[in-house]
């Protein structure tokens, strides 16, 4: 069969010029009938897996991994399973024949060849599998290139902001945190002018070495660039750890150093900053970092410098809040209220949009604004935003019955939940034990969560779409969203940011940002709704631009269930779209 193919014993051999492949074939069921020609094609490949993605938590490594798309199956959502599964790997996907247009979308989001069911045979198989593995090969090694730092081989600033993005999203959420260090040789910029730039740089050589062979085992080191270097110090007890850590590891590195004829002493000085205490988010640890550093040099040199006094005291006042607010849920603290959305052309009420409040013991309502950070941070936010769901699911419900009004409920999902494989089932599973029909439950996004992974957006967009939920982008207009990754989201609406509208009277640059805003989505076919809106005025300006819907101090201020619910029974108006005032109240509370 194979010489009758051309392909030749030969060309078989010549898949892998380097040692034995480790290769995954990942189905679903049987193994599909063109498992023999790519054994063929492999026949130097003594470990071959056949199976489903067994997901085990761990990434398992292999060189090739071959996944079958069967008709039926989400192809962007596999193919993702089998990026966040196996590592290292070039990928070949199969596709049913009667759509060849997955193809395309898969090649545009990871896999390296791609084949439909018709030509999988060993000609077919060969060429993809020739095609995959060296291109594969070219990305690692791009990838390498793209992240290390050509002088002293040590990672650098983009894989180094990548490393500390990764830590704070796969962080234990307990106590331990982790500290971001900005390292500076001081008066480097003399020693330059007086030994010369090789000079320089045989320092920066130099103490990259002596930071890798001082640090402690929880001590990553990159080079920031210049003179600078980053260190980042997990699993901390408390933050004045890393400033004890920081001194020994300065201490270490700043003996004399000889070059030539010369011989000098070091002076470095560092300046801390400690997640998640002051700051989630890489660039606010780095601005923190770099505060301490800036005005701790002015204090003294060759130290190792926090923000500002009281940050021992300030971490302490977070543990405290994260204590509290960890059993939070279970004491049944949380509760929801609700303010309402209008469509601007008919009137009536569109949608309610679930604001999460915190009846904490001895300090009344808390808006989420003063916890949701430190509640993020201390890893409750994913089991919170599922109670959210399913309380807002079960409310809607419960009003519709009420009212006789098919109107919608949008729900804020965070970066880190929207993160999670579990969301499409939890969607799924709160609407069905609610009885929701498809198109009720909208969940809200920023834009910048939805571009910090386009890819894994894409795929965990058509995941949701698919148990009937839709997505809405909030924040727009904040953020730097590309309309090319715009047009493909398979996203219901937009919302304008708070701050724009707040400039449509003034006639600023939001003014024009709103109208583009508009624009745009008409032009896309998405609803359009404005939040804070505060006046009539604003109103009118939004309908005249075209926006669809609004919500804001205007209409109502965010209020309890049966606050609400009131108004949607009793105060019936224009606004409200004739609702009935002959139900007696009913609530599920909050």
């Amino acid at each position: 069969m194979s010489e009758a193919n051309g392909v030749t014993g030969v060309q078989r051999a010549a898949v892998s010029d380097g040692p034995e492949l480790r290769v995954r074939l990942v189905c679903a069921g049987d193994a599909p009938v063109w498992i023999a020609p790519l054994r063929s094609v492999l026949a130097a490949t003594s470990d071959f897996e056949v199976g489903p993605i067994r997901a085990q938590g761990e990434r398992e490594d292999f060189d090739l991994v071959v996944v079958e798309v069967r008709s039926g199956e989400l192809p962007l959502a596999k193919l993702l399973e089998v990026q966040r599964e196996f590592a290292a790997m070039a990928i070949v996907a199969t596709v049913p024949a009667d759509d060849p247009t997955h193809g395309d979308s898969m090649l545009g989001f990871g896999a390296h060849a791609v084949l439909s069911a018709d030509e999988c045979n060993e000609r077919g198989l060969l060429r993809a599998v020739r095609y995959a593995l060296p291109r594969r090969d070219a990305e690692v090694e791009i990838e390498r290139l793209r992240l290390e730092d050509t002088l002293t081989g040590l990672p650098n600033a983009h894989a180094f902001r990548r490393d500390v993005t990764h830590a704070i999203q796969h962080s234990d959420h307990g106590r331990r945190g982790f500290a971001l260090v900005v390292l500076d040789v001081d008066a480097f910029r003399d020693l330059n002018r007086r030994l010369g730039r090789h000079a320089g740089d045989e320092l920066l050589r130099e103490l990259a070495a002596r930071l890798v062979d001082a640090r402690e085992e929880n001590v990553r080191v990159a080079r920031r660039g210049d003179d600078q270097f980053f260190l980042r110090i997990d699993g901390l007890e408390s933050p004045s750890d890393a400033q004890q850590l920081v001194g020994r590891l300065l201490e270490s590195v700043s003996r004399p150093w000889t070059y030539g004829e010369h011989e000098l002493r070091l002076s470095i000085s560092a300046g801390i900053a400690h997640y998640p205490f002051e700051g989630e988010q890489v660039d606010r640890l780095l601005e923190v970092a770099d505060s301490a550093l800036r005005f701790g040099k002015r204090r003294e040199l060759g130290k190792a410098h926090v923000s500002k006094p009281g940050g021992a005291e300030r971490a302490a006042a977070e543990i405290s809040l994260a204590d509290a607010l960890r059993d939070a849920l279970a004491r049944d603290e949380f509760v929801l209220h609700y303010q309402p959305q209008f469509d601007l052309r008919t009137h009536e009420l569109a949608g309610v949009e679930a604001f999460l409040r915190w009846a904490r013991p001895g300090y009344g309502l808390v808006h989420a604004a003063s916890f949701v950070r430190t509640l993020e941070a201390s890893g409750g936010m994913v089991d919170v935003e599922r109670w959210v769901l399913h309380t807002a699911c079960r409310q809607l419900r419960a009003w519709r019955e009420l009212t006789g009004r098919r109107f919608r409920m949008a729900v804020n999902v965070s970066a880190r939940h929207f993160a999670d494989p579990d969301l499409p089932r939890t969607v799924d599973m709160a609407l069905r034990s609610s009885g929701l029909p498809t198109g009720a439950l909208e969940l809200e996004i920023t834009e910048r969560v939805a571009m910090q992974d386009v890819q894994a957006s894409l795929a965990r967009i058509e995941e949701l779409d698919a148990v009937g939920a839709t997505v809405v982008i909030d924040d727009f207009g904040t953020g730097a969203s590309s309309l090319k990754y715009l047009r493909r989201f398979a996203i219901d609406a937009v919302k304008i940011d708070h701050t724009f509208v707040s400039e449509l009277a003034q006639g600023r640059d939001g003014e024009h940002v709103t109208r583009g805003i508009v624009a745009l989505s008409r032009a896309l076919d998405l609803r359009v709704v404005a939040e804070g809106v505060e006046s009539s005025g604003q109103v009118e300006q939004l309908r005249a631009i075209g926006c669809t819907e609004a919500q804001g101090h205007f209409f109502g201020a965010p209020e309890s269930p049966m606050q609400l619910e009131a108004k949607l029974v009793h105060e019936l108006g224009a606004g409200w779209g004739g609702l009935r005032r002959d139900d007696a109240p009913r609530s599920i509370g909050g």
